[in-house]
């Protein structure tokens, strides 16, 4: 499960001197304008809660929330010296750096975001490469992705999660042209086998683009301070009949608690049109094993930014952020995929806005990525990738 290649030992960053970007300013709550007091008035509510980092000058670099722990953090760095940072987290260090928050002290050059890669990041960062197939539809969707116009980070996330859709071709619009239609191609009409067995031991419901099912008994919110493992079964739209159908018997017979297909022509032709949710990586990685026994292994879409657990790209994994790992006014719903594209796209925009062009927009984005604890060869998350909470600021795009 967790990624083979670790980080290079980055301690030596450590005795580094360092500053706060002078393009940021530290601001207390109490002394925030009426807007931005109402709009992170939630925020406040936290004792622990100091104010906000702003720039004025960058808007890209977003707002940050900070605790007190922060605060003191950061008003340490307003005068260059040495961080005060725990000798077990130099990859915070480096992260804070890459994000333009801090600037490093590189031959008496201060220097911050992509043009501080080569200095803190290049030797411990491996460079990588796709190891299997969906990893390089997620490097090819990266690739494309800095070339896109727009500065703007959701919709660049928005396309990066996007990516590997089929398009809505004539044939697939007729086929797939509204409920019952869907139904007969699935073989889930009323009355039907399959259909049988899934009302038997499954409650139907809707949610917004999904179709879900949830086993009786199950409560309808997990929960939401835990991680929530998500298997991915990705096959091409002709294949999806008997995928389905050879899916939702697997789950009937492992007793896997909630599951979801698209609900219409665009959720199926979408790459993660059917996802299992388990509470465990074990329970996940069972299913899984049975499921590679049986399903077609030749009509295969993929879902990039998600681990393979199929030569093939057929089955892939990921796991939900509980739900304070988000980052803050970006999004109400929680998913593996989102929480990688909005890092990924929020990487490409600051290394237009502030990189020199040493370091591919792309090539920063997976570096920033892997001090988050993900190995973008495999999409592998580390065990601990949601156990460590950075209490020295969080992001609020602006």
């Amino acid at each position: 499960m967790e990624s083979s290649r670790e980080l290079a030992d980055m301690h030596h960053i450590l005795h580094g001197i360092y500053r706060l970007n002078p393009a940021l300013r530290l601001i207390a709550h109490a002394e925030l304008g009426t807007q931005e007091r109402v709009a992170f008035q939630r925020l406040a509510e936290d004792p622990d809660h100091f104010g906000l980092l702003v720039s004025s000058e960058i808007p890209e670099l977003g707002v940050q929330t900070v605790d007190r722990s922060g605060a003191f953090f950061f008003s340490q760095l307003k005068t260059p010296g040495r961080a005060p940072i725990a000798e077990d987290e130099p990859h915070k260090l480096a992260a804070l750096v890459l994000d333009g928050i801090l600037e490093y002290c590189d031959h008496g050059q201060f220097i911050t975001g992509p043009n501080a890669y080569a200095a803190l990041c290049n030797e411990a960062i491996p460079h990588r490469q796709p190891a299997d197939r969906i990893a390089h539809i997620a490097f090819e969707a990266l690739k494309f992705a800095q070339q896109l116009t727009t500065r703007d980070a959701r919709q660049i996330s928005a396309w990066l999660y996007r990516y590997n859709a089929i398009p809505l071709h004539p044939v697939w619009a007729q086929r797939l042209a509204g409920r019952q239609q869907i139904n007969d191609y699935l073989d889930i009409a009323a009355n039907g086998h399959l259909r049988r067995l899934l009302d038997d031991c499954f409650l139907t419901y809707e949610v917004p683009s999904w179709r879900a099912w949830r086993r009786s008994g199950v409560p309808e919110v997990m929960d939401n301070a835990r991680p929530t493992y998500k298997l991915y079964i990705s096959p091409h739209p002709s294949a999806l009949p008997e995928t389905f159908s050879a899916a939702a018997e697997l789950f009937i017979k492992h007793g896997v608690a909630a599951f979801k297909l698209g609900c219409d022509a665009h959720g199926l032709l979408r790459p993660d049109k059917l996802i299992a949710y388990f509470p465990t990586y074990t329970q996940l990685d069972e299913v899984a094993t049975a499921l590679e026994e049986q399903l077609p292994g030749d009509a295969v879409q993929g879902v990039p930014f998600t681990a393979s657990l199929a030569a093939n790209g057929m089955l892939s994994w990921g796991v939900d952020p509980p739900r304070q790992e988000s980052i803050p006014g970006w999004q109400d719903t929680l998913s593996w995929r989102k929480w990688i594209t909005d890092r990924l796209a929020r990487a490409i925009v600051l290394a237009r806005v502030l990189g020199s062009g040493d370091v591919e927009p792309w090539q920063y984005a997976l570096a920033r990525l892997t001090l988050d604890g993900v190995n973008p060869e495999q999409w592998l998350p580390s065990r601990t990738i949601w156990a460590e909470k950075n209490t020295v600021g969080e992001r609020h795009e602006s």
